[in-house]
């Protein structure tokens, strides 16, 4: 998937619905995608080994769609092995938004 104008096509971008401020620790602490679950270390190596394309990629896709501030940002690998990025947005109207992209480096046949 493309965002309009962007110029980098990626496999998928979803954006949750926007939560209300007092919703922030159920998106942030929820039962579903906990933060921080892996380490700088291990982010850094998804992306030099080209598993997980880099932040500096992905983040100018995630601000065209979501106009805010990026408050977290994390690198996790699903369980099907795939990397995917997850935002927390705090937005102009102060709602949270959960921003979540699919990351894996295109192969050679994209």
């Amino acid at each position: 998937m493309a965002l309009a104008g962007s110029g980098i096509a990626l496999p998928g971008i979803v954006v949750a619905q926007d939560q209300s401020s007092r919703g922030r620790v159920d998106i942030a602490r929820g039962q579903e995608g906990r933060w921080g679950t892996t380490t700088p270390e291990q982010a850094r190596q998804a992306v030099s080994q080209g598993w997980a394309l880099p932040l500096s990629s992905v983040l100018p896709v995630v601000l065209s769609a979501v106009v805010g501030q990026v408050l977290e940002v994390d690198l996790n690998q699903t369980p099907s092995g795939e990397w995917q990025y997850k935002f927390l947005v705090l937005t102009r109207d102060r709602r949270y938004r959960e921003v979540l992209v699919d990351a894996p480096q295109p192969g050679p046949d994209n």
